[in-house]
């Protein structure tokens, strides 16, 4: 068996969860646990306090999936002509480069593929800046936490849409979750039963419309 410590670096709480998982592919969650942030200071000095304190708990897993906070990795859908991997391996740094509005030796990218036939390949990349993703890596390591996977934040809803039946929506149709935060909101959309094929994450979340309805019904 092995166990897997996911972390969701929140604006309020750094959340965590430990997943055992076996070898028919099944798993089991076995803790839940959630630290706070400081109400003051900036905001990566918040977070390595929190996670300071989420290390005191000495909570031991086989691996570490943590999702980018903010808006630090975008996503970009790319459709190619082809469906060979070895192909697609080759070919991925030209498309993405032609996106990006920084140099590709400045970005770090992987992708993941949600449909294949005989017209080709379209795939989800994901590509982060190295100034975004080092600092969190470091932050990390004052722990011991060394992530296996860094990944999106609308991606941790990647199971739940492929466990959703294909009947729940019209045929051909997709599904959307939206995880409303405090000061941001991520997007994940696919088709039930398969992989999601666009992610997002927007900087406003549930902040932004309790402001709003303050300001405009004058209460607090």
């Amino acid at each position: 068996m092995a166990r897997v410590l996911g972390l969701d670096l929140g604006s309020h709480a750094v959340k965590a969860v430990i997943v055992e998982t076996n070898y028919r592919g099944g798993g089991a969650v076995k803790t839940v646990t959630s630290v706070p942030l400081p109400a003051d200071g900036e905001r990566h000095e918040r977070l390595r306090a929190a996670l300071a304190q989420l290390a005191q708990q000495h909570l031991v897993a086989d691996s570490v999936t943590v999702a980018m906070p903010g808006t630090a990795l975008a996503t970009h859908p790319i459709t190619l002509p082809f469906a060979d991997p070895k192909k697609i391996e080759s070919t991925l740094a030209f498309e993405v480069e032609s996106q990006l509005p920084y140099d590709l030796d400045d970005a770090v990218f992987d992708h993941q593929l949600w449909h294949a036939d005989d017209k080709g390949a379209q795939l989800l990349v994901g590509v982060a800046r190295k100034t975004e993703l080092k600092p969190l890596l470091e932050q990390l390591a004052e722990v011991k936490l060394d992530p296996k996977v860094v990944t999106h934040a609308a991606l941790a809803y990647q199971n739940v849409i492929a466990a959703l039946p294909a009947n729940i929506v019209d045929p051909g149709h997709a599904v959307a979750v939206l995880d409303l935060g405090h000061e941001r909101c991520s997007l994940a959309i696919g088709k039930p039963g398969g992989a999601v094929e666009f992610a997002r994450t927007f900087a406003c979340g549930g902040f932004a419309l309790t402001r709003g309805l303050s300001n405009d019904f004058k209460i607090s």
